[in-house]
């Protein structure tokens, strides 16, 4: 990803049919409070402005 800040989240709180921790969640994203702190990237989009942000996962399953 090209965003600066990653949230996760790890489920602990996921009600049924779930159980607590059963899953777990990433979120790229600009830094929460962006716009108040001129020392995080800027989040803001003006008109005219493009906006280019990718997201790619790749995970791998290793059996031993």
């Amino acid at each position: 990803t090209n965003y600066p800040g990653m949230q996760l989240y790890s489920g602990q709180y996921l009600g049924l049919p779930f159980s607590p921790n059963a899953g777990v969640c990433l979120e790229p994203q600009f830094y929460p409070g962006s716009p108040n702190y001129q020392h995080f990237p800027d989040c803001m989009l003006m008109p005219g402005q493009r906006y280019d942000k990718y997201i790619e996962f790749s995970f791998q399953i290793n059996d031993h």
